[in-house]
């Protein structure tokens, strides 16, 4: 009799756990991921000219944005570059700001830079630029998968579509998202 009654709660617990979750086991994944974002660059000569962009975790390809866990900002390899700029043209006050974080300020940019401009045609990766990196990394990761990017600038010349001048953002970046079975 005590047989049957431990055979009968056995069978009573095993019936129990086998009904438990049908969840699938999700499966961590992890890559470093590299992405560019080119912003074209146009405005009227002497006028401010202020460009909104929005950056979106779903912009970067490979990464499953739907069950995104966390990301991890990479130094090396993220830059910023400002390419197309004629010799003579020069952008002042270039400016960006990321959501509602202070607005970075990277002074002239020039194909000629003096010690304090920002050098066009050339990959960008000081402190300055992988710090305001950071901060465009962390808000499209972050909760709402999302950034918004305003770019504040004044041209010394017209500066059209045609004249492919453009803002070239890089971000290497560490992605962690599950997978489930199917």
């Amino acid at each position: 009799m005590k047989n049957l009654v431990f055979i009968s709660l056995f069978f009573a617990a095993v019936a129990l756990t086998s009904c438990g979750s049908n969840d699938p086991t999700p499966t961590p994944v992890q890559k470093i991921i590299s992405k560019s974002w080119t912003i074209p660059i146009k405005g009227v000569g002497g006028s401010a000219i202020t460009t909104p962009v929005t950056i979106n975790l779903s912009d970067v390809s490979g990464v499953d944005a739907s069950n995104f866990i966390n990301g991890e900002f990479q130094n090396s390899g993220s830059n910023i570059q400002i390419s197309g700029l004629k010799t003579g043209t020069v952008l002042s006050n270039f400016t960006m700001q990321v959501n509602t974080n202070a607005a970075v300020n990277f002074g002239l940019v020039t194909t000629t830079p003096g010690t304090n401009d920002f050098g066009a045609g050339v990959m960008q990766s000081g402190n300055r630029e992988t710090t305001f990196l950071s901060s465009l990394f962390t808000a499209y990761t972050g909760k709402t998968k999302t950034a918004a990017l305003k770019i504040t600038f004044t041209p010394s010349v017209d500066i059209v579509a045609a004249d492919n001048v453009n803002l070239v953002l890089t971000i290497n970046g560490k992605y962690n998202w599950n997978t489930f079975p199917k």
